[in-house]
């Protein structure tokens, strides 16, 4: 069997992406306010998104995979202009391949609400968790663990808005989803 030298070198690039981005977290995780893990990491998510648009194309699905990688990093970094339009392109490239209905539509949906919730976009980032909710629910069940995890979310957004009675109710019902 021939291995494809693209898929190799795509495929290390990945692991290091991997690597950087665990000792990018860890370094957040012990306190550490050295910017060089996410530097490290960002650098290695760029590169893997560029290899990724050269052997795959630009609409691939691996491409919204490293798109939202590199999203999540400027995220976790407080640089939330940055990150939006990775997410929104990483919806796109997934609505185009996957249609409107697919569970990771609704991932990226809730990737998307949980930017917005950090800069306070507050009705759009519900508006974006009631079509994950929906979404999910559709494909998956409503008594999917991961429906559980988007009320979850959801909940943490409603009591960031006072909204403590509607947060308690999503709570609850994924609390008896999980319990399933």
């Amino acid at each position: 069997m021939r291995l494809n030298t693209r898929w190799v070198l795509a495929g290390i690039v990945c692991v290091l992406l991997v690597f950087a981005i665990t000792v990018a977290i860890l370094s957040r995780d012990q306190g550490s306010s050295d910017q060089a893990g996410f530097s490290v990491a960002e650098m290695i998510a760029r590169k893997n998104l560029s290899t990724k648009v050269k052997t795959l194309g630009p609409d691939h699905l691996s491409v919204a995979f490293s798109l939202i990688n590199l999203a999540n990093l400027c995220r976790d970094n407080g640089r939330y202009a940055e990150a939006e339009p990775l997410y929104l392109r990483a919806l796109a490239i997934r609505k185009k391949n996957l249609g409107p209905a697919h569970p990771d539509i609704a991932k990226s949906l809730v990737s998307l609400a949980v930017l917005y919730g950090k800069q306070e976009r507050y009705a759009e980032a519900e508006s974006l968790y009631k079509q994950a909710l929906a979404t999910q629910e559709q494909v998956q069940g409503p008594n999917h663990p991961l429906v559980a995890a988007t009320l979850y979310s959801y909940a943490d957004l409603l009591r960031e808005t006072n909204r403590t009675d509607e947060a308690e109710q999503l709570e609850g019902r994924a609390r008896a989803i999980r319990r399933k």
